[in-house]
């Protein structure tokens, strides 16, 4: 750490000056200093915001904390707040299972939230809540009792029902991974919408005009806003939204590739392109097209969206829509970590961006 000279005179002994170390205060120049990087860097990635990549973002919170940033630059009353907080806890819940599962989506999701909760010192607990099991919706209750322990609920399965079981929460808490209108509840999600309304316009651009999408015949609000962005792209662009080119498949591979055979053999009349609603639908969707012949791309485009592993294992390759898996997670403990220390009256909604990736199963018809 930089030190600074003071002289101090010492009245104890005459005419004699001692000299005294004292600590510099600790400032964004100084951790830019350290790290290497700009001043808007080290700005950005201590208040979370994008643009920083997860390794610098590491580093100049290792150098904040070196360097006491926090203790000097929190008022008292916030970082008693923080202290108060011994441990951060993920409530994994599911309603059905059918889409929280072990997949490299939820995988490199925890990870994320795993790594950015040891950068900022706090000890990742772990729930797991069956919400049509009684005693785990009571389980889930006791549990944001406890003051102590701020929670991350990974929400992508709950319904709006489901919503009782946090209104006497005491704990702080966010969503992620969905987000529910009108709530007031902090939630940091994936920007579904702008999902939904980018891959409809990609097709769009491709010269497509005959436009369906797959999407979950189990229902959730992700599945919800990425339809609507598919929708309001297709009436911006003034093309047909024929309700017979919409396919509900269950939201894994081998439920998609059953329910897509399934509507492949009651219509025989397809549109150019699909937008899947997940990579998982798209890769079972992919198999039950080409296993009755029909050609991807030349035949039917098909964009899908998370960009995991599955859209480079299929044949071929699928085009997809990018989601910031880690960077969904990090913010989701430093949006918690700012909610305890900041409480504010209005509710926080925090929606992460996604980008286009091509890659094969789509082709142009311009």
């Amino acid at each position: 750490m930089k030190t600074s000279i003071m002289l101090v005179l010492d009245t104890n002994r005459k005419g004699r000056v001692k000299m005294e170390k004292k600590k510099t205060k600790p400032t964004i120049k100084l951790i830019a200093s350290e790290a290497g990087v700009s001043l808007a860097t080290v700005s950005n990635a201590l208040n979370g915001k994008p643009g920083v990549n997860q390794e610098t973002s590491k580093q100049v919170f290792a150098i904040a904390k070196k360097l006491g940033y926090f203790e000097h630059n929190s008022k008292s009353n916030n970082s008693m707040r923080l202290k108060e907080i011994r441990a951060i806890r993920v409530i994994k819940f599911r309603r059905h299972g059918l889409v929280v599962q072990d997949t490299p989506f939820f995988s490199e999701l925890l990870n994320s939230i795993e790594t950015e909760s040891n950068i900022q010192g706090f000890e990742l607990l772990f729930a797991q809540i069956y919400g049509k099991l009684p005693e785990d919706r009571r389980r889930m209750i006791q549990l944001l009792e406890d003051k102590n322990v701020a929670n991350i609920i990974l929400a992508t399965e709950m319904c709006k029902e489901d919503l009782e079981l946090i209104e006497s929460a005491e704990a702080p808490f966010l969503l992620l991974d969905s987000y529910f209108r009108g709530s007031g509840i902090n939630s940091v999600t994936i920007n579904n919408y702008e999902a939904g309304y980018m891959a409809a316009s990609h097709l769009i651009e491709k010269g497509h005009q005959q436009i369906g999408m797959i999407n979950s015949s189990t229902g959730f609000n992700n599945m919800y806003y990425r339809w609507l962005g598919y929708k309001d792209a297709l009436t911006h662009a003034d093309l047909p939204i024929r309700k017979e080119w919409e396919v509900q498949v269950e939201p894994t591979i081998k439920g998609s590739y059953r329910d897509m055979l399934q509507w492949l053999s009651l219509n025989s009349t397809l549109p150019t392109a699909f937008f899947a609603a997940n990579d998982m639908m798209a890769a079972g969707a992919v198999r039950a097209l080409q296993e009755r012949g029909l050609q991807v791309p030349d035949d039917v485009s098909i964009i899908s969206m998370d960009n995991t592993p599955v859209c480079q294992a299929v044949n071929p390759s699928l085009s997809t829509i990018h989601v910031y898996k880690q960077e969904l997670g990090s913010t989701a403990v430093r949006e918690l970590l700012s909610i305890v220390q900041n409480p504010e009256p209005c509710h926080r909604l925090v929606e992460v961006g996604v980008r286009l990736i091509e890659r094969s199963s789509v082709s142009s018809r311009v």
